[in-house]
């Protein structure tokens, strides 16, 4: 249990939860919306756009097509949001609007890993380093500018563990919540299947066992349940229509996406070991937190230690166990890295206000400054060799910087 501390008139303001909601608004909003049509679309995206064109055009919302064929490997979900989005804006081509819908949904990904945070720990600063550290984490800054399915995913699902732990510590019954809670895992599985229930729903069970037990889940069975039904009544109705229309499509298209699991972009099974490079500048915060002898004492005073560094190490090695790995896979490991390095962070600024910090505090804070100083003197020489000699960045009379990319195009197969 966390306990009351005294604040400093600055520090009482940065802990006011509206403040830290205006701030965490301006980060998600300069973060994911500017400049979103900048890059051409990606092959992943292409497809999506694609698809999301052609129920415009054609109006089979209900069985998407990619260039006349079938598409019935995931569900539509995200594919009718952002059709909706380009018809808003009066073009089903305009990508800047396509990409809109995945960029609010990475904004509510940190919404409620704020919330979720809150439920986890009484410390008023932790939720809001939880968010800040996942909008500013390369990984979901990179995800979060594209139209790719797996932010839908992973935000609808991280908004059901928050109701559902929100559910299990709130006293009486809680029907309503373990129904909203179902609402959202089904939307989850309507966004791309059960990729989120595997990556991220079972991590965080697993996890929330062994940090805090089971008895809260046994006094809320009838609640669960509930959220059960819920999420198998949405999740169903979708698969169900498809398969009394196009059963022996739908069976090919399973089966294939089943196989690609283990026969497409294989790697081996340390591929996704190198993971807290992805929170770019966070990376030694990240890594520094996952040294348990180091970061257990220091971290157990704030949040439930076992349970964060558990929830990480479980994503890792049952994102590992899959055969076919991608760096978009590691998504939902971010979001218990955030958390994580948060209550470090939270850590570290109380050790250096209250002049208690060890040797070792000081020699990762030491060893951060120097890599961040390195990546800040090697971008112009990096940018130069990579981008302005291959004309990727070119001057312009006005003396400013034209920017110009040759990124995959709407074409895809």
């Amino acid at each position: 249990m966390v306990e009351r501390e005294k604040y400093t008139p600055a520090y009482a303001v940065i802990s006011n939860v509206y403040v830290q909601l205006a701030i965490l608004l301006l980060l998600t909003g300069f973060t994911f919306f500017g400049y979103l049509g900048a890059l051409e679309p990606t092959l992943m995206e292409a497809r999506n756009f694609i698809t999301a064109r052609e129920i415009t055009q054609h109006h089979n919302w209900l069985i998407p097509t990619m260039n006349g064929a079938l598409r019935l490997a995931k569900p539509p979900l995200p594919t009718w949001i952002t059709a909706l989005a380009g018809i808003s804006a009066g073009d089903i081509n305009d990508i800047s609007w396509l990409r809109v819908p995945a960029a609010a949904m990475a904004a509510f990904t940190a919404l409620f890993l704020f919330l979720l945070s809150r439920q986890l720990t009484r410390d008023r600063l932790i939720p809001f380093l939880a968010a800040a550290v996942l909008v500013t984490s390369y990984l979901f800054v990179h995800l979060g500018r594209q139209a790719t399915w797996d932010v839908y995913c992973h935000s609808f699902m991280l908004g059901a563990i928050w109701l559902f732990v929100k559910g299990c510590r709130k006293e009486g019954k809680q029907f309503g919540l373990f129904a909203l809670c179902g609402v959202l895992c089904g939307l989850s599985f309507m966004s791309k299947g059960p990729v989120s229930f595997y990556a991220l729903l079972l991590p965080f069970l697993l996890s929330y066992s062994y940090g805090y037990g089971t008895r809260s889940f046994k006094a809320k069975w009838k609640e669960m349940l509930l959220a059960l039904c819920t999420c198998l009544f949405i999740a169903g109705l979708w698969p169900l229509y498809v398969y009394l229309v196009e059963p022996e499509s739908l069976a090919m298209s399973v089966s294939q996406e089943s196989s690609a699991w283990t026969s497409r972009h294989l790697k081996p099974l340390w591929f996704y070991w190198a993971f807290p490079g992805e929170a770019g500048v966070w990376t030694l915060f990240t890594f520094a937190a996952l040294l348990v002898p180091y970061a257990k004492p220091r971290i157990q005073r704030y949040g439930n230690y076992r349970f964060l560094a558990a929830w990480v190490l479980f994503s890792v090695v049952l994102l590992s166990l899959i055969p076919e790995k991608k760096e978009r896979y590691l998504l939902p490991l971010l979001l218990p890295m955030a958390l994580l390095t948060a209550h470090y962070l939270k850590y570290l600024l109380d050790s250096f206000k209250e002049s208690r910090n060890s040797k070792w505090d000081d020699r990762v804070l030491l060893a951060n400054g120097i890599v961040i100083a390195l990546a800040v003197f090697a971008v112009p020489v990096l940018l130069y060799q990579y981008a302005f000699k291959a004309h990727a960045v070119s001057m312009v009379e006005q003396g400013g910087l034209r920017c110009y990319f040759r990124w995959p195009g709407w074409g895809c197969s």
